[in-house]
């Protein structure tokens, strides 16, 4: 997986071809997975992820028990993230939780604190479970 997530610091071809993967793949595993399905509950609404120094960005929403997930814009997101590449692969290779990058600076939020919050839990429990994962294949 860390070899997977160290393509994300190649050419900006392939971060956008890596992230897309990541994220598809996330999202088919939480929608694969009864313990972190009943984690989307709190999540209601769209959140509206905007990498800030490369231009781009990408939404999650939450219909039907399902995690969905699509690059572009969303207007009507009630929850806008800004965060600059390097935060965002830190925080997919788990490196640094996406609290304390905010608590430095690096994340800026703009909407509802409550969707934040929920959000700031599901990532908890979303990177414990890959941790429990990553653990049981190296036993």
């Amino acid at each position: 997986m860390d070899k997977f997530l160290d393509k994300l610091y190649g050419t900006e071809e392939e971060f956008e071809f890596f992230l897309d993967g990541i994220l598809k793949a996330s999202v088919r595993l939480i929608n694969r997975t009864d313990e972190l399905r009943e984690e989307l509950d709190g999540l209601e609404k769209e959140t509206q992820i905007f990498i800030s120094d490369r231009g781009s960005g990408f939404w999650f929403g939450h219909t039907d028990g399902s995690l969905i997930y699509q690059k572009g814009i969303c207007k009507d997101a009630p929850l806008k993230v800004w965060l600059p590449k390097e935060a965002l692969i830190s925080i997919l290779k788990q490196e640094v939780p996406a609290s304390n990058l905010y608590m430095k600076g690096k994340i800026q939020l703009r909407g509802d604190i409550d969707q934040a919050i929920r959000l700031k839990n599901f990532l908890y429990n979303y990177t414990k479970y890959l941790r429990n994962i990553k653990s049981n294949i190296k036993s």
